[in-house]
């Protein structure tokens, strides 16, 4: 076999047609990846996956001419009869051609390993990620056996080489990507597709190619090589020896490949080589989709031109759901259409789509007659069971496309399918309670409050749709619960919100919220400790912020938390308009920091403030935590490092920004505001419960000492971080934005929505789903400096490079056979 390997390396690198088939092979791969439009420099991702996408269509051509005269020739020259009578059997003579034209291959391929050190010294903090770099390698070296299993198969049957490179090129291509091609043809749809595409070669190089060795691939590759392999073996003894029996022999082998890839696929090891696991799914994800009952069908809107990010999307979001159907094969199926498509009602997807409250991204995009605008619509609309739901795929308090939210829109993609999947196969509502009885605000302050929480109970006429999407749902029903005139909260309440109070709460108040706790009831507070409200400065010059006596400091305090009588003053803030000249009757505004408007930036350490925005505060109290055994605290809002607090009674003037703050007061970081509580609370009435409370708890169970099972709250700081300003011409605005940069350059939408629904939504949430949040993925990028400084030196060295090793190889070859036959 040896001997067959070294005649095959020596006839293709003895001629000057095999060094250049390898050269224009390297050649197109420089320009395609380094030169030409959308090359790897431009989309700015320190990955080659650009590489092995392309690669494979070039490799088609460069395997076809390696293996064409693999026997073409020898039974052209006659030297194949002379060959079986050499002490080699028909197995020998097919692996020793096999083998010796896939070193021919693998000598092709080594040079592009300059690509992988190119994209390393280019990122930016992060490198490329080798694990998947290497998996990726593994599955274009099993693609580049198979091309050859192929090649030498069809080079087995002809004795023109011209034939057998166009007849191997044709098939490569079939088995390639003419069953991915035939899948998508309208008659398979959700049905035969997925089973059709997974006999095609793409569909396994795919899976492998992104870093992930399965065994189930692996065993396909090996079969396929096996396969054609014996056909070859077979067609060599039937030249010897004419065999009637031949057919069968092929239907048998057949029918063991593929008795072999069923039993792999039902027994089967996945590895992903992933830094951060990236093409794995979390254990809740994995329950979720295992336990669908009916078809879930899901329609992805990310099919044509895009710029390079949302490229990018797309392909992140194919490869997830490639993953999901993995899981279950027969009840999900997924497709990509453009949004400009026939919906079938008559209109276009993007019109549909904006009816179901999905709101598009308009980018401009350069075509061919210049540039145009396009509407992109970054969503998936799921359907089971005759509900539908729209998956958002990028989200953001704002709408700017940059490279760190199309990563994070990777990272939160399990989340979100697994939140949405999970909503419409459990559509139940959960209920929420808006309490008041003690100075809760209930005017048009709380619209957006209320609109975020239980859009539907809104008739559209009242809706602002400058503002609002009058199409929004929503898993929540909000309604008022009036803690002074009631005895008990109801357990069907899931959460009890409190917003902003004013006056004092009594005992027999604390004493059904407590016990409303101990039976397992959420409670988010969001509480202002202190007297300090923005209207009062429009009429006054100043104001003295004072404690509003809520009576709550010690019922707080039992569950592990405080909320201080102070300010948090940040230079990390919002903009208001301040006089700094003019007179009177003319005077001259200017928008100004002002420090009692923190601005709160996520610090990524739980799922609930994971990759939101900036969250506005106004006039924010600190927030101290003690140590209660068996209470995990989580602080979900902290101060920057630049912030001070400022303790009470303290004197609030507009005159305080007529000098710039002076800096060195604010050295003060990362002052909680915010704070989660989790674990098994015990009850603030448990040493002080008197005889007659006792006894009105009879009816509603009796009195608890404790939790059961854990339970959790959250206390924030802050009762108008839930508000919204409203504007004498427009009407609420949204939770989040502030009036007086409303239409200004300054003008901003804070994530303030955000952060209460993921609030409500831990709160509510299957806890194992809301934890697929946490899963990572870090940005790679490459240096936008380094690249355009050194552009032109990294194009030519993966250009020319790689052709000047493979003459230096071919140089060093011809020495070495000179030598050789010069010795002897």
């Amino acid at each position: 076999m040896w001997s067959i390997c070294k005649k095959e390396l020596r006839q293709f690198f003895s001629s000057l047609t095999g060094y250049i088939a390898i050269i224009v092979f390297l050649l197109v791969n420089g320009l395609a990846l380094f030169v030409f439009k959308n090359n790897i420099l431009e989309n700015g991702y320190a990955t080659l996956d650009d590489f092995f996408s392309f690669t494979p269509w070039v490799l088609i051509f460069l395997v076809s001419a390696i293996t064409m005269r693999s026997f073409a020739d020898e039974y052209k020259g006659g030297t194949y009869e002379l060959l079986r009578t050499k002490p080699l059997t028909a197995w020998q003579i097919v692996t020793g051609k096999f083998n010796g034209s896939l070193v021919v291959a693998l000598i092709a391929l080594l040079p592009t390993l300059i690509y992988y050190i190119t994209i390393n010294q280019l990122a930016s903090t992060t490198g490329i990620d080798s694990g998947a770099a290497a998996g990726s390698y593994l599955g274009l070296l099993l693609l580049t056996a198979v091309f050859i299993s192929i090649g030498v198969c069809i080079s087995s049957f002809t004795s023109n080489a011209v034939v057998a490179f166009i007849i191997s090129l044709m098939a490569s291509v079939l088995f390639y990507f003419g069953f991915s091609a035939i899948s998508q043809l309208p008659a398979f749809a959700n049905g035969a597709d997925y089973y059709i595409e997974m006999i095609g070669i793409d569909y396994h190089y795919q899976s492998i190619s992104r870093g992930v060795i399965d065994t189930r691939d692996i065993a396909y590759f090996l079969s396929l090589i096996l396969f054609f392999l014996f056909i070859t073996k077979k067609n060599l003894q039937s030249r010897e020896k004419r065999d009637k029996k031949r057919i069968f022999w092929w239907a048998g082998l057949l029918a063991g490949i593929l008795l072999i890839n069923v039993f792999t696929s039902s027994f089967h090891s996945r590895f992903d080589l992933t830094e951060e696991k990236r093409y794995s799914l979390t254990t809740p994800t994995k329950e979720l989709l295992s336990s669908l009952q009916d078809e879930l069908s899901l329609t992805i809107f990310l099919k044509g031109d895009f710029p390079s990010g949302f490229r990018k999307l797309s392909n992140s979001t194919q490869e997830f759901l490639r993953l999901i159907r993995e899981r279950n094969s027969s009840k999900i199926n997924y497709r990509f259409v453009s949004p400009d498509d026939d919906a079938g009602n008559g209109k276009s997807w993007a019109d549909s789509l904006q009816v179901l409250g999905a709101v598009p991204i308009n980018l401009t995009v350069q075509v061919k007659s210049g540039q145009e605008n396009k509407l992109v619509f970054p969503v998936a609309l799921a359907a089971y069971n005759n509900r539908s739901s729209l998956i958002n795929l990028y989200e953001g308090s704002t709408r700017v496309i940059t490279p760190a939210g199309l990563n994070n829109a990777e990272a939160m993609m399990e989340y979100q399918f697994a939140k949405t999947i999970d909503r419409i196969i459990n559509p139940e509502s959960t209920a929420v309670a808006y309490a008041i009885g003690n100075g809760q605000p209930q005017d048009a302050q709380t619209f957006s409050l209320w609109y975020t929480i239980d859009p539907e109970s809104f008739p559209d006429e009242n809706v602002n749709p400058e503002y609002f999407d009058v199409n929004a749902k929503s898993n929540y029903k909000l309604g008022l619960f009036n803690l002074a005139t009631q005895k008990s909260i109801p357990d069907e309440i899931k959460v009890l919100l409190i917003v902003k109070p004013t006056t004092g709460f009594s005992d027999a108040q604390k004493l059904m919220i407590d016990q409303y706790i101990m039976r397992g009831g959420k409670v988010l507070w969001f509480i202002d400790n202190l007297y300090a409200e923005q209207d009062s400065l429009s009429y006054k010059s100043q104001l003295i912020a004072y404690e509003r006596e809520l009576n709550l400091q010690d019922f707080l305090f039992n569950y592990g938390v405080r909320i201080n009588p102070d300010l948090i003053m940040d230079l990390q803030c919002d903009f208001l308009p301040f006089a700094v000249g003019g007179n009177k009757e003319n005077p001259q505004y200017e928008f100004l920091h002002w420090n009692y408007y923190p601005l709160f930036e996520s610090a990524n350490n739980h799922t609930i403030n994971k990759s939101i925005g900036l969250i506005a505060g106004r006039f924010v109290n600190s927030i101290d935590t003690i140590q209660k055994e068996g209470i995990k605290k989580t602080f979900l809002l902290q101060s920057s490092s630049n912030s001070r607090v400022i303790s009470t009674p303290v004197l609030i003037s507009p005159n305080e920004n007529r000098n710039a703050p002076e800096d060195a007061l604010f050295n003060a970081k990362g002052i909680p505001a915010a704070v989660l509580l989790e674990g098994k609370f015990s009850s603030f009435f448990r040493s002080r419960i008197t005889r007659s409370q006792q006894d009105s708890l009879v009816e509603f169970g009796g009195f608890s000492q404790n939790n059961i099972e854990d339970n959790k709250m959250i206390v924030v700081a802050d009762g108008n971080m839930v508000l919204n300003d409203v504007s004498s011409q427009k009407g609420p605005l949204p939770m989040g934005k502030n009036l007086f940069t409303e239409g200004t350059q300054y003008e901003y939408q804070f994530a303030n929505r955000d952060f209460l629904l993921n609030c409500l939504e831990y709160l509510t949430s299957n806890t194992k789903i809301i934890s697929t949040r946490n899963k990572e993925i870090v940005l790679r990028l490459l240096d936008p400096q380094k690249v355009g400084d050194e552009k032109t030196k990294w194009q030519l060295i993966n250009i020319v490079l790689p052709i000047i090793l493979i003459i230096i190889f071919g140089l060093i070859y011809q020495q070495i056979r000179k030598y050789r036959f010069a010795s002897k």
